[in-house]
């Protein structure tokens, strides 16, 4: 793996690292039209020898979770609700672990309508419905005692047009 190393200010190749977990994916369907999808992801990641050995990875969140249902309106016409949550992560650049602040975790809500078709695919997303306010990326310094954080998007639309020749 590569990352930035801050104290040289280049990029480096970890240490070896070990990742392991458990992942689950269930699909249930309610009738001819309607589903319901769940996933989640329980992992540990880290350092496995090297001066970081035995610390926690960053950037590698303990959970990802997932629920979907989604409906068919109509041949080729489908409406999708999904609500994700990703667990806390340490900051990147917390190679020590000695950040006692983690990334917190947020939960984002979407929807989205479809019309696929053999000569086109249009869909139009409206994301994070609630206007959360959160990150998913944030990097400290090498001591834990600064942190800086990149906002992600509040709520916004996608319109997604493909046209197949």
């Amino acid at each position: 793996e590569i990352a930035y190393d801050p104290n040289t200010l280049l990029n480096i190749n970890y240490d070896p690292t070990h990742r392991q977990g458990v992942e689950g994916k269930v699909r249930y369907a309610l009738n001819s039209q309607a589903n319901i999808r769940s996933s989640l992801v329980v992992q540990e990641a880290k350092f496995r020898s090297g001066q970081y050995s035995g610390n926690n990875l960053p950037l590698a969140p303990n959970y990802l979770f997932g629920i979907t249902g989604d409906y068919q309106i109509s041949q080729g016409q489908r409406i999708d609700l999904t609500f994700e949550g990703v667990g806390r992560q340490r900051f990147d650049a917390d190679y020590r672990n000695l950040d006692a602040h983690l990334m917190p975790t947020y939960f984002l809500t979407n929807m989205r309508w479809s019309q696929v078709d053999k000569k086109y695919d249009l869909i139009v997303s409206l994301n994070n419905i609630f206007d959360k306010k959160y990150y998913s990326y944030g990097v400290g310094n090498s001591d834990g005692t600064a942190r800086n954080v990149y906002p992600n998007y509040g709520r916004n639309a996608v319109v997604q047009a493909r046209v197949f020749f």
